[in-house]
């Protein structure tokens, strides 16, 4: 019955032993949250909501003839160097913004140059209608005496008062020359990074931490095995010489 005893109270210790950091474990991964149970709740008072302009606008006649006569004096003023004053005058405060007029008359200018083939522009594309803006596009071929290719570019004007403004205007896309044996179009793509890059993080975690309790189980039962049978082995080794001791 004593050596029942023992041997029960043996196996007590070595499942005690085994259960200590099996437990803790297990209590480190429950209590750890996860990242998709973190709360995307604002903290700090934002303000008023700004809400969006929902409605539909519409370019008129009347808008779209007096674009026309802007770009058809802006583009040979600004685009093709013609007069800065002139440009200047027809640009927005985004445009105004970037330099002086003196850096314009000096040829700094951030409108690109480009020797732009024609007196007339009317066939510019509308891209958006706001309430006091219009985003376009313009595809401008150069003179037949310059060897460049055709250049698209893209700008902004906005209301100033009855007339239109040049806000902005850059170069979107380059097409290769009519006599070129290739056809080669470069746009804002190609300068773009190369995909594969990570993707932005986000708060839903790949893996539950419940899958990952059999990995800390097993782990820990790699580890706890030795150290049992160190201990095992230590007791055993006590037990022999306290058996073994001469009186």
């Amino acid at each position: 019955m004593t050596r029942r005893s023992a041997r029960w109270r043996r196996r007590f210790l070595w499942l005690l032993i085994a259960a200590v950091p099996i437990t803790g474990i297990t209590l480190l991964v429950v209590l750890v949250p996860e990242r998709a149970s973190i709360e995307d709740a604002v903290t700090t008072n934002e303000g008023p909501a700004q809400l969006a302009d929902t409605h539909v606008y519409h370019l008129t006649r009347a808008d779209r003839a007096k674009i026309d006569v802007l770009l058809d004096t802006f583009i040979p003023a600004a685009v093709e160097r013609r007069s800065a004053k002139t440009a200047w005058a027809l640009s927005g405060p985004e445009l105004h913004a970037y330099s002086s007029v003196a850096q314009w008359q000096a040829g700094n200018s951030p409108v690109p140059q480009y020797p732009a083939r024609g007196t007339k522009f009317h066939y510019w594309t509308v891209v958006y209608v706001g309430k006091s803006e219009v985003l376009f596009n313009i595809l401008l071929h150069p003179r037949p005496s310059v060897t460049l290719p055709s250049y698209e570019f893209s700008g902004q004007v906005i209301r100033h008062g009855a007339d239109w403004r040049v806000n902005r205007l850059y170069t979107i896309a380059t097409f290769s020359h009519p006599s070129a044996k290739r056809t080669q179009v470069v746009g804002p793509n190609d300068f773009n990074a190369p995909a594969g890059s990570p993707s932005p993080a986000t708060n839903k975690a790949r893996l539950s931490h419940w899958y990952a309790i059999p990995l800390f189980v097993l782990f820990g039962g790699v580890i706890l095995f030795p150290l049992s049978l160190g201990a095992f082995a230590l007791v055993r080794g006590r037990r022999f010489r306290r058996a073994t001791a001469r009186p």
